[in-house]
């Protein structure tokens, strides 16, 4: 049986679904440490909470990204969405003269590193 998925949820709301639904499930896993879909929760609520008050971070916001993929990446990018942002992906590998260009153009509120 296929899932159904609501179009008219942003993946922040449907995380935020699933949390509550299976909040003891492993939710994301990487070299360094576990995360349940309620301990996610938790960090990533922590996270946009402080990005709303101390960067201004809401609706039409960019918060860059800048770190290796792990799940301190996921925590970041999700902060951002539930912030009411977006998340502008910064590669390490980028060239620094590369990285401040896009930093320069894209100008978000914040970069997490």
């Amino acid at each position: 049986i296929m899932s159904t998925i609501d179009i008219t949820k942003d993946l922040a709301a449907l995380f935020s679904i699933q949390a509550k639904a299976t909040p003891d499930a492993v939710a994301l896993e990487d070299e360094a440490r576990t995360l349940t879909y309620a301990e996610l929760d938790r960090e990533t609520q922590a996270l946009a909470d402080h990005l709303r008050r101390q960067h201004g971070v809401g609706r039409d916001s960019l918060v860059g990204v800048l770190m290796n993929r792990s799940a301190d990446y996921v925590v970041a990018s999700l902060a951002a969405l539930r912030a009411g942002g977006a998340f502008l992906v910064l590669e390490l590998a980028y060239p620094s003269g590369l990285l401040r260009d896009v930093i320069e153009d894209a100008k978000p509120s914040v970069v997490i590193t």
